[in-house]
């Protein structure tokens, strides 16, 4: 069961029934990438550098979060937790490449 997102949580299965868990607001904790100083360094790249990095990192982290499910789906569970995690260090990095304006708005892509 996929769980769905809900204001301040995720609604997770407990002991057979559906609860909320709070999420944590902190950055460091949502985004690990940005505890490590060379975080800092993509933050100093051009706007147009970062947009087209940005761009290529999500059309990555898409293409890694569907052989993840696929190899998942054939039973090679090796295979689809590197592909999973090719995948969510692709969105930490990109989302490291946002505008400043950007970081404040909900952004939440598949």
């Amino acid at each position: 069961m996929q769980a769905k997102l809900a204001e301040g949580g995720e609604e997770v299965m407990v002991d057979g029934a559906i609860k909320q868990a709070q999420r944590s607001v902190s950055a460091e904790v949502r985004n690990p990438l940005l505890s490590l100083k060379a975080s800092e360094r993509l933050k100093s790249l051009s706007p147009e550098v970062r947009k087209a990095l940005r761009a290529l990192l999500m059309e990555l982290r898409a293409e890694a979060h569907a052989k993840a499910e696929a190899s998942w789906l054939k039973r090679k569970g090796p295979m689809a937790v590197y592909f999973r995690a090719v995948a969510v260090y692709a969105g930490h990095i990109a989302r490291l490449l946002r505008d400043d304006a950007a970081v404040g708005q909900a952004e939440r892509t598949v």
